[in-house]
């Protein structure tokens, strides 16, 4: 029981965000030590991993969406690799319940085959699905989703159209801005007076535009 309380209550008193796409064999880890350390079961093991752990997206390119071989991975991290194909079989069921009216046979194919951690082409595994798919947030800028560029990254895409309610849209600059009304109230004061509502600055870059000299 008491253990049952920690799991539940974890993600309360824990936040990861990842913002490598190596960084998602924490995830695994974690799912391993939740199901063969503490004998939690599966779906209790799920939830707390999936409470816990967020990640950011900064660039969509197949350059920055790190994958291993198979083989390696296999070798190396024999229990992980078996903590993957659970995963993968259970999002398969669930892409293909949500896209089974929506897609032809065909395309809800394809769409598995992008969004699957193992690349059935490649023959790679996907940290960065493995990220989509097991965190509860995915912390985004929109240029991210929307790039139409040859190397940008279709399974991203495909999360964000499965997934929308996890993905979190991210403005750049957010953070400095917050940083600088939170260490420097002077300066904060001063460009409260020329936007004349402080809200909106901290939260919307263009309207600094005109402090320009």
């Amino acid at each position: 029981k008491g253990r049952d309380v920690l799991a539940d209550e974890f993600h309360e008193k824990n936040q990861i965000l990842l913002n490598e796409m190596h960084s998602a064999l924490a995830i695994l880890e974690m799912l391993r030590i939740l199901v063969d350390e503490e004998k939690l079961v599966w779906q209790q093991a799920w939830n707390t991993t999936h409470y816990t752990f967020s990640c950011a997206v900064y660039v969509n390119s197949h350059h920055n969406l790190e994958k291993w071989p198979v083989q390696v991975f296999q070798k190396v991290l024999p229990r992980h690799f078996q903590l993957i194909q659970t995963i993968d079989k259970l999002l398969v069921q669930q892409v293909s319940k949500a896209f089974s009216v929506s897609c032809t046979p065909d395309e809800l194919r394809q769409k598995i085959e992008l969004m699957t951690m193992i690349d059935p082409k490649s023959n790679m595994i996907r940290l960065a699905n493995l990220c989509f798919v097991s965190c509860n947030k995915i912390i985004f800028a929109l240029a991210v989703v929307a790039d139409p560029s040859p190397g940008a990254s279709q399974p991203l895409r495909e999360f964000y159209q499965f997934l929308n309610k996890s993905f979190i849209l991210i403005e750049p600059g957010v953070n400095p801005r917050k940083w600088i009304h939170n260490c420097n109230r002077e300066l904060s004061k001063l460009i409260t007076e020329q936007i004349e509502d402080e809200s909106e600055w901290l939260t919307h870059l263009q309207l600094l535009r005109p402090l320009i000299a």
